[in-house]
């Protein structure tokens, strides 16, 4: 059981006032949080409207729920962070401003595990598998010869776990069984009527994926960045299609943890550095002698093998040397 507040709304008019101070949100069992707030003491106040999503101030929902006091938010992903707001609006419609934001991280109950349920007569084996409601798996055995291997896949339903039969069991016995998520992605194209790009892009929910474009596959520049609400999607609208002859697109997962910097000394004595990075996106590399001045000493661009090189022909000038790499913004 959690509990967070939401701060008071800030009118857009001053005629419309804010919900009370005493905005809460009591997460419930089963992925749902409601929210309760003290009346407005506004006589011009219509009604309450909460929104969220799972970007901060970039809200994909929409709840209205008249002149109640309290909501309930159902229908949230296991292992995602939503961000919260409210407003009020009167009877003419007109909305204030957000409230200040709160968030929830929906905790993971559901834990992707698979268990061996029971062993059949003729030495099949039914298993279990439970994991995220939506989410699709693929069952892997450890074979007494030919280690993993897939046996299956399976999609989880509203209840979050299905049964499973190893029908080779009883031929090839396995030593153990695990679980390995698949992640679909995908991107769709529409064109619009002033010839605009409109791309839905199709992910993880809670994950966060780079769009990139191309004209002649030679380079890929990344033209757009989103996360993927609780919808399973997120739209970009790419305005400059239409200054090009031809467009591609594909759809990139940004990684966190990345930049990473590797560093050797080559036969010549040289230090070479090793980018490994985001495809498409631009790192400066910095170096220092002290660790209090730091310079950048090169710009490179990460490719679509995810690392590149850059040898440090003055490394050999200084008695020590120290090298970081940054994101360019």
């Amino acid at each position: 059981m959690g509990r967070m507040k939401l701060l008071s709304v800030i009118p857009l008019l001053a005629a419309l006032s804010a919900p009370g101070e005493a905005l809460s949100a009591t997460i419930q069992p089963g992925r749902s949080v409601t929210l309760a707030w003290d009346a407005s003491t506004d006589a011009g106040v219509a009604g309450y409207k909460i929104y969220y999503g799972v970007a901060s101030r970039a809200y994909t929902n929409l709840v209205s729920v008249g002149n109640a006091t309290t909501a309930t938010i159902s229908g949230l992903v296991e292992g995602v962070t939503y961000f919260f707001a409210a407003t009020t609006y009167n009877g003419a419609g007109l909305e204030s401003d957000y409230s200040n934001e709160a968030s929830y991280t929906v905790p993971v109950t559901s834990v992707p595990v698979v268990n061996i349920l029971r062993t059949l007569l003729d030495g099949q084996v039914v298993l279990q598998v439970t994991g995220v409601i939506g989410h699709t798996y693929q069952i892997q055995a450890d074979r007494l010869v030919g280690g993993w291997v897939t046996i299956g896949t399976v999609t989880l339903d509203g209840s979050g776990t299905t049964e499973f039969t190893d029908v080779n069991a009883a031929i090839l016995p396995a030593l153990s069984y695990r679980l390995i998520e698949v992640v679909t992605t995908k991107l769709q194209l529409n064109i619009l009527p002033n010839k605009h790009a409109l791309l839905t892009a199709i992910g993880q929910v809670g994950h966060r994926y780079d769009i990139q474009a191309t004209w002649l596959f030679k380079h890929w520049s990344v033209i757009g960045t989103g996360t993927v609400d609780a919808s399973g999607s997120f739209q970009f609208v790419d305005t400059n299609a239409v200054n090009f002859p031809a467009r591609f697109y594909r759809l990139s997962e940004v990684l966190p943890g990345l930049p990473k910097l590797q560093i050797r000394v080559n036969p010549a004595m040289q230090v070479v550095l090793t980018v490994t990075g985001q495809p498409g996106h631009l790192y400066d590399i910095l170096a220092t002698q002290n660790f209090s001045d730091w310079s950048v000493i090169s710009s490179v661009g990460v490719g679509d093998r995810g690392s590149i090189e850059f040898v440090d022909y003055s490394a050999a000038a200084f008695p020590a040397r120290y090298y970081r790499a940054r994101e360019r913004q």
